[in-house]
């Protein structure tokens, strides 16, 4: 099973996506991509991301190589 990328929150970072993961008027995006990366970061795998967030697989492969991407030094705010 694939897992999904590494990535390493700040616990700033950590902090902003827990809050748009549970925000009640956070734009849906937003919230399932929050709620991708806390996954990734904390080491779960694709499939079962897929399942937690109730997306597909393929959705939770294409939010990897972006998060990636994003916090290889930008802030999670600017990666959303």
């Amino acid at each position: 099973m694939k897992v999904a990328l590494p990535i390493l929150l700040s616990d700033e970072e950590r902090q902003t996506l827990t809050s748009w993961s549970r925000g009640r008027s956070t734009p849906a995006q937003l919230v399932l991509r929050a709620k991708i990366i806390l996954a990734a970061a904390a080491g779960v795998r694709n499939k079962d991301i897929a399942q937690q967030c109730g997306t597909s697989k393929p959705t939770v492969a294409l939010a990897d190589p972006i998060s990636e991407a994003a916090f290889g030094g930008c802030p999670a705010v600017a990666a959303l």
